[in-house]
């Protein structure tokens, strides 16, 4: 129950912060082009400072080497989303370009800005790095199978080439840095870490308030049209989560620290990169933008009930 108070207290606290973001874009302290530059600011400089001071701190060498099922179960788990999600789009009756968005949206998740700093608050050092595992993961399999299907299907005939460039980037960076780190059991002391420490801990704030004022920007219109969505929150947000947890929990492979990791991991809203890609190639942005909306905001009402849920197991 002192967890589901946790989890309770962080949703509140999550949607105070985007409350403050959406009134911040009202009030046009917010707009489209400098929230490109605060999303730059979190996931180039303040979560990647999290990631490479939170790693070092999460165990020994051993627990590296230990870390290796968390790959496996992270891929596991977004090859079944990935399926889910193709799965439910059939079921209704989605087609084309938004067949393949839905699919998308179904498995790629907001690990950087919702789960990392929601995971941090709640297991520390070692949910940081289920995390940067599952990222690894996550980055791959978005770069190559969710770039071809966040791409315009008239587009997609020998036009998609899969490039290494579009997975380099600074949480990429500081996740191997922290690895190294924490493989040669370097003592995160001093000025320059402390630093470093002080900048990361302003990432969850600071990308919880960049939310309020994305989704502000993003609205409600399409929501009653797409219904298809709410198979992303019923099935995503809920009805997954709690498979993960049964599976994860029976094969007594992981620390529960973990496996809690990865059922949060399971439950977050849709990727905020999805409507982004989805524009850039062409393809259902607007879908994507609506399932954002509707799984950001249902989040705050389906983790505490995930979280509920499991204590009756």
């Amino acid at each position: 129950m002192e967890q589901i108070s946790i989890i309770i207290d962080q949703m509140l606290m999550f949607a105070i912060m985007i409350a403050i973001g959406a009134v911040a874009a009202k009030m046009k302290v917010f707009t489209p082009d400098n929230l490109k530059v605060i999303a730059n600011l979190i996931s180039k400089i303040l979560l990647p400072a999290m990631i490479l001071t939170l790693i070092p701190s999460s165990g020994t060498r051993q627990t590296l080497f230990d870390s290796i099922p968390i790959l496996l179960a992270s891929f596991a788990i977004l090859f079944v989303l990935l399926f889910l999600g193709r799965l439910t789009g059939l079921l209704f009756r989605l087609k084309g370009n938004t067949l393949d968005v839905h699919t998308a949206d179904m498995a790629f998740g907001n690990a950087r800005f919702i789960g990392l700093p929601i995971i941090e608050e709640l297991y520390g050092p070692l949910g940081v790095l289920t995390v940067s595992m599952y990222s690894l993961i996550d980055q791959l399999l978005l770069y190559t199978v969710g770039m071809f299907l966040l791409t315009d299907k008239e587009r997609k005939e020998g036009q998609y080439k899969f490039n290494l460039k579009n997975m380099l980037n600074p949480t990429l960076f500081a996740v191997i840095a922290g690895f190294i780190l924490l493989f040669f059991n370097v003592k995160m002391e001093g000025v320059f870490f402390n630093s470093i420490t002080s900048l990361g801990g302003t990432a969850k704030y600071v990308a919880m308030v960049y939310l309020g004022g994305s989704l502000y920007y993003m609205g409600v219109k399409g929501i009653f049209k797409r219904p298809s969505v709410l198979s992303i929150v019923a099935v995503k947000l809920i009805a997954f989560p709690l498979l993960v947890y049964l599976v994860l929990n029976a094969t007594g492979w992981f620390d529960p620290s973990v496996v809690m990791s990865l059922v949060i991991l399971s439950a977050i809203p849709v990727m905020n990169n999805t409507a982004v890609l989805a524009r850039v190639e062409g393809s259902d942005h607007e879908y994507a933008s609506t399932a954002i909306f509707v799984t950001t905001i249902l989040f705050m009402v389906t983790m505490p009930l995930v979280m509920y849920l499991i204590t009756l197991f």
